[in-house]
């Protein structure tokens, strides 16, 4: 997986890109390898949140989507 490579498209508020750019202009280094940097730090950071947060997000959506079945059987009993 780590030779796949993803393209992405996305905004920036002025201040971001200002940002961005006295990063590129100091390193050297391309927008892509900065924004990659970024998100593997992150990740390394916060992953274990993140996965707790994805867990809890996909276990409300099930439990939604079981209270709406129950609603939904519920009105076609009566």
């Amino acid at each position: 997986m780590a030779n796949r490579r993803s393209r992405i498209s996305f905004q920036l508020s002025k201040k971001a890109d200002e940002h961005l750019k006295l990063i590129r202009e100091s390193t050297g280094l391309s927008t892509s390898v900065i924004v990659e940097g970024m998100i593997i730090d992150f990740m390394a950071e916060h992953a274990e949140r993140i996965e707790r947060l994805k867990y809890f997000r996909e276990k409300g959506e099930r439990q939604s989507s079981l209270v709406k079945t129950i609603y939904e059987n519920g009105d076609k009993e009566n």
